[in-house]
């Protein structure tokens, strides 16, 4: 389960980060929608999806010139944290 909640956060970075690239006066609503339709993937994983794309767009709004390799990386680095904040909130709902 794991592994899926990896791939589906990484399809959904590189999702966000092209269509903001290709759309830079898009939102960040506009962005977190057009991911959610290009990502496929089971209901209870979009929200991995929502907050891989979530923090990419948030670091590109803090980092307007970072490459799509920085961007990455930087996701990379707290991808496993935002897995283990979504599934602490998880448990107390």
């Amino acid at each position: 389960m794991l592994e899926d909640k990896k791939i589906i956060m990484i399809a959904a970075a590189n999702s966000a980060i092209s269509y903001k690239r290709q759309n830079p006066n898009a939102g960040i609503e506009e962005v977190i929608k057009y991911v959610m339709r290009e990502v496929k993937s089971e209901r209870e994983l979009k929200v991995f999806g929502i907050a891989a794309a979530s923090f990419v767009l948030n670091y590109l709004e803090k980092n307007p010139k970072a490459s799509e390799r920085e961007v990455m990386q930087s996701f990379s680095n707290e991808s496993n944290n935002i897995i283990i904040s979504i599934e602490n909130q998880e448990e107390i709902i």
